[in-house]
């Protein structure tokens, strides 16, 4: 909401000049941008450790695929999504 506002009050983020603005939207918004950008970077080093940690139980194999079909965004590549989302519902359904 506070985006659309200053969107509407002539703010555009691509100019740095208004994060100096006497208002503190702006700020927030670069705070808010600069959080995010710290949250994906660690995400991205999570996962990349996730391969090597051993599934030694049907839960951990549910849980790896519940991450993997968070990461795999649908909308680039909905049959990897999906097959993801299968799996973990065929495993939900079994007695292994």
């Amino acid at each position: 909401m506070t985006e659309t506002r200053l969107i509407r009050a002539g703010y555009w983020r691509d100019h740095p000049e208004h994060t100096s603005m006497n208002i503190s939207e702006p700020r927030i918004l670069v705070e808010i941008d600069r959080r995010l950008r710290m949250l994906e970077k660690k995400k991205q080093q999570l996962l990349l450790g996730l391969p090597e940690i051993p599934a030694t139980t049907t839960r951990g194999i549910k849980l790896k695929l519940d991450v993997l079909a968070k990461v795999i965004n649908p909308d680039e590549n909905q049959t990897t999504h999906d097959l993801a989302v299968s799996i973990r519902h065929n495993l939900a359904l079994s007695s292994f």
